[in-house]
């Protein structure tokens, strides 16, 4: 069995899990542990270390919020397990591709490898000028794009 454990300072593995849950799955196999539960990030550790010694035969994908964070830095000590994965970076699209893929027999390395891969490609930056191009093209393409600025609708349009 692989399961999912977001670790996180303040309460954001909390919010990821809250979110998961609401679009896409609610899972036993997820679960949060978050630096404001805690005093310290070596204490999520040794719980987590202490349910990675139990369900040996199980592969433990964990998730910290920043690299070279506290949280990170002490979760990072347990890639010492052969059944342990560390991925640096936290964000919804990554958390919900990695929880519906839970049950995926691919290799956790390069299932975790290609799925960082699809998830960055979310990331985009926007502005006036941006937005405007991409109007024009799902214009150009037949598709109409439901988007009216606040200048437009101050004026009564659409």
């Amino acid at each position: 069995m692989r399961r999912l454990i977001l670790a996180s300072h303040g309460s954001l593995a909390k919010g990821m899990k809250s979110a998961v849950k609401m679009i896409a799955i609610d899972d036993s196999r997820i679960e949060d542990y978050n630096l404001d539960d805690y005093v310290s990030p070596y204490e999520i550790k040794v719980e987590i270390e202490t349910e990675i010694q139990h369900f040996q035969t199980d592969e433990f994908i964990l998730i910290t919020d920043i690299k070279g964070g506290s949280v990170f830095n002490e979760l990072i000590k347990l890639c010492i397990y052969p059944n342990v994965t560390l991925i640096s970076v936290m964000f919804l699209p990554l958390v919900l591709e990695i929880a519906v893929s839970l049950d995926n027999d691919q290799n956790s390395f390069d299932l975790m490898s290609t799925i960082m891969s699809l998830a960055l490609k979310t990331c985009e930056i926007f502005d006036g000028n941006r937005l405007e191009k991409m109007l024009q093209k799902e214009r150009e393409e037949g598709f109409q794009f439901n988007f009216s600025s606040r200048q437009e609708t101050e004026k009564g349009g659409k």
